[in-house]
């Protein structure tokens, strides 16, 4: 990747994040009607993401084509997964929300191995769509952990892990801030890192997924 488009990268990876944190900072807690609301919302831009992706595939060569195999099985099982009825109820919009991210895990574990191939369009082909799915998967993860915060609450356990839930944020901004000065050309560094802050502040809650 060129130096500016790792830096837009970056950038918008930061957004994102920015956003997350702000509704965590203002204690935006999902019942299981709101949890499932946003969960349809996130299915539809899964399946733009994924008309995106073929609309991208269609550019590239034959040969290109050929080693995408693996990957385009991957994608049409997390289409089956977004195309699915609306969740009602606490265990089918748990159910749901494993199965998405399990097959969302699964096309990233394609788009690794596509990183390494000796075709530069396939490569280049990979890491974008890596990068736009990651801010996707996000969204997945920031829904999740506001539906245990507001499980939380509703067990009375919300005050003792207030505090921490607001340290962590603190020291989430810090984090972003220093990123945001220094984003030049590490991204996978970077993306190390906010991967592991993440799982940080969810143990840190409680949150153990």
């Amino acid at each position: 990747m060129k130096k500016q488009e790792i830096k837009e990268r970056i950038n918008e990876t930061l957004n994102n994040w920015k956003e997350a944190i702000g509704s965590l900072s203002e204690r935006k807690k999902l019942d299981v009607a709101e949890s499932s609301r946003q969960l349809e919302i996130l299915k539809k831009r899964l399946n733009e993401w994924l008309d995106k992706s073929n609309e991208e595939f269609e550019k590239l060569s034959e040969k290109s084509k050929a080693e995408l195999t693996g990957l385009r099985q991957q994608l049409d099982e997390l289409r089956v997964q977004a195309a699915l009825a609306r969740a009602e109820g606490r265990d089918a919009l748990e159910e749901q929300e494993k199965k998405i991210r399990q097959a969302i895990a699964d096309i990233e574990v394609e788009l690794k191995k596509l990183m390494k191939s000796s075709d530069e369009a396939v490569r280049n082909m990979a890491e974008k769509s890596a990068h736009s799915l990651a801010l996707l998967q996000m969204k997945l993860e920031l829904l999740r952990l506001q539906a245990h915060l507001a499980a939380m609450e509703a067990r009375s356990e919300w005050e003792k892990n207030e505090k921490v839930l607001k340290r962590e944020l603190a020291e989430w901004k810090i984090k972003m801030k220093k990123w945001e000065e220094n984003a030049g050309e590490r991204y996978e560094e970077f993306s190390k890192e906010m991967s592991e802050a993440w799982k940080h502040l969810k143990r840190a809650v409680g949150f153990k997924s």
